[in-house]
C-alpha cells in the first residue's frame, strides 16, 4: 500500500460494519446506530496516518474500529443487509420509547400512513435533522487495489 493509491474497503466478517447518525430538535439529540452485514468504500489513502490506520485493520485480530470520517478521499459504495437497528436518547427531554411505539401503532393501523420507517417519520413528522455521523468496521477488512 501507498499514499495516492485507492482501494476498495470491505470487512472480512459479517456483521462487523456499523453506522451511527445523530438527530437534533431544540435541545434534544437522538442517535440511530445501524448494523450491516457488509459495506464497501473506496478510499484513496492521503497520508502515513491513513495508511497506518488501513494496515492495522488488516489484521486477524484487529480491535480498533477504522472509522470512515477520518479519511479524506473517501466514497461509500454500498451497505448491504441491514441486520438491526437500535435508537437512543442522548440528550434532552423527549419520550423516544413512547414515540417508537406510536410509531409503530401508525403504521400498522392507520391506513395510508405516509412514513417507511421511523426515521422518514423523525424527520418529516417531527422534524428532527441530522446533525453528525459516523460510519465504520469493528474487524478486520480486505482491500482491493483500484487500477
Amino acid at each position: 500500500m501507498e499514499i495516492g493509491e485507492q482501494y476498495l474497503i470491505t470487512s472480512v466478517n459479517r456483521k462487523t460494519y456499523f453506522s451511527e447518525s445523530i438527530y437534533e430538535k431544540d435541545e434534544i439529540k437522538i442517535k440511530r446506530v445501524q448494523g450491516w452485514n457488509s459495506g464497501e468504500w473506496l478510499v484513496t489513502i492521503s497520508d502515513d496516518d491513513e495508511l497506518e490506520a488501513l494496515t492495522a485493520q488488516l489484521k486477524e485480530d484487529a480491535s480498533e474500529k477504522l472509522s470512515f470520517w477520518d479519511f479524506e478521499e473517501i466514497e461509500i459504495q454500498a451497505e448491504d443487509d441491514g441486520w438491526y437497528e437500535e435508537w437512543e436518547m442522548l440528550q434532552g427531554d423527549f419520550n423516544l420509547d413512547e414515540h417508537l411505539k406510536h410509531y409503530q401503532e401508525k403504521s400498522e393501523n392507520q391506513e395510508g400512513f405516509e412514513h417507511s420507517d421511523f426515521l422518514e417519520y423523525i424527520e418529516n413528522e417531527l422534524e428532527f435533522e441530522s446533525n453528525d455521523g459516523d460510519s465504520y468496521f469493528t474487524g478486520q477488512i480486505s482491500l482491493e487495489e483500484i487500477f
